[in-house]
């Protein structure tokens, strides 16, 4: 893994700070191993996955839901207090004799891979990123501002019509997230990153430039100067840790 270091310049006239480098670095060390350890689990995650699709292509009978406003707020509160994710694929309703037998087909025909090109309509984790450039500037100075938001409030869910392959790689995400442990996943990621990450200084003589004049042009010697603590040994503050 590495990053390239040409889109860092002097602090306060162009580019981002310096220590943007490192934490670069570090979210490509995160998604090595989430790669690597989703792998590991995908297996049990995809299992998951297509228990959720038969769901949804035999689903079972709602059931007549009553209207009650203030029991329906304290369960909206109590899923927000407990960081509980709604699922509206896993409302099942009931499952009667028949809806059984049909799931039981369809578990069959999904195992031969013949449903593979139906569509479908799910419910799928909505991967915006609201603020961006708010979170941008947090997460530079080590704040993950959408895990700050997220411990607060439910992840949002959006309606999208894919085919059952696309939908099951979907669903494979979702239950891989569930069965990894993130808080190894990011120890993991700092150690990938300090052992064996890789900063590219190119054009490393236009940085250096030690000859001065009255021309106007950036010093870039607050580029040197932040960095040779990288280089020597230091500590940056990422959203991971």
């Amino acid at each position: 893994m590495k990053v390239e270091a040409t889109k860092f310049t002097e602090v306060g006239y162009v580019g981002r700070d310096v220590e943007s480098m490192v934490r670069d670095l570090v979210d490509v060390a995160v998604q090595m191993e989430e790669t690597a350890q989703y792998a590991q689990v995908r297996g049990r995650a995809e299992e998951a996955a297509n228990k959720r699709l038969v769901k949804l292509l035999v689903p079972g009978i709602k059931k007549e839901k009553r209207q009650n406003n203030m029991a329906d707020l304290m369960s909206m509160l109590n899923s927000i207090q407990n960081n509980e994710t709604s699922n509206n694929d896993e409302d099942d309703g009931e499952v009667t004799d028949q809806i059984r037998d049909e799931r039981l087909s369809v578990a069959e025909q999904l195992d031969k891979g013949l449903l593979e090109d139906r569509e479908l309509t799910v419910a799928v984790a909505d991967e915006k990123k609201a603020n961006g450039g708010m979170n941008d500037m947090y997460g530079q100075m080590g704040i993950d501002l959408g895990q700050a938001l997220g411990s607060m409030m439910p992840k949002q869910k959006v309606e999208r019509t894919m085919s059952v392959r696309e939908a099951r790689e979907a669903f494979i995400r979702e239950e891989s997230s569930k069965l990894v442990n993130h808080a190894d996943i990011y120890a993991a990621a700092i150690r990938r990153a300090e052992n064996s990450g890789i900063i590219f200084i190119d054009e490393i003589d236009k940085i250096a430039k030690g000859t001065k004049n009255g021309s106007g042009e950036v010093s870039r010697e607050g580029v040197q100067r932040d960095i040779l603590p990288i280089v020597e040994g230091s500590q940056v503050n990422t959203k991971y840790g």
